[in-house]
């Protein structure tokens, strides 16, 4: 895939549209993301586990690979948390994977409720904001590892946090 260079910078859009090609995608179903999605995520439905291999990286590697021989690449293959959602289900399962969906759309929901009850301004920014991150980091830990990355994850937690206290605030006061 062509890379566009603007001085010696990475042009944005060309390396956003980038995606767009079919080569950006063949090559990531080989070689990438899309090979642990298409491999990894087709054998979980496959051959579901309801609670998964556990939280440790190598060893859930080499308890999935002994039961799916043909995905031995796996062992060699470093950046398996980059594909967040993939990663959650193999080590924790299906019940996993259902439990942190559940955490995450109750989080939106406090977001959604202190912008619908708040009395202040301030109310009604900090749930869309809490709303806002959600999407976004769900969106996002497609493709990168979101809700692990420790400079990022430090946000979503520190206004779920005050949201979730500010919204308890105003529901005590309108008792």
């Amino acid at each position: 895939v062509k890379q566009q260079f603007v001085m010696g910078i990475p042009s944005l859009p060309g390396y956003y549209s980038n995606v767009l090609q079919r080569k950006y995608w063949s090559t990531s179903f080989r070689f990438s993301r899309g090979r642990v999605i298409k491999d990894i995520g087709g054998a979980l439905i496959r051959q579901p586990t309801m609670f998964g291999y556990g939280p440790d990286i190598e060893t859930a590697k080499k308890l999935f690979v002994a039961e799916n021989p043909r995905l031995k690449w796996l062992n060699r293959y470093g950046a398996l948390m980059d594909v967040y959602w993939i990663a959650i289900w193999l080590f924790y399962g299906y019940w996993g994977l259902l439990l942190l969906i559940i955490v995450l759309y109750r989080l939106y929901r406090f977001g959604k409720d202190l912008a619908r009850e708040g009395h202040a301004d301030e109310d009604l920014v900090l749930g869309r904001v809490l709303q806002i991150l959600i999407v976004m980091a769900s969106i996002s830990s497609i493709a990168v590892a979101a809700f692990s990355y420790h400079g990022f994850s430090f946000y979503p937690s520190l206004v779920a946090g005050m949201s979730i206290a500010r919204l308890r605030a105003v529901r005590a006061d309108a008792v």
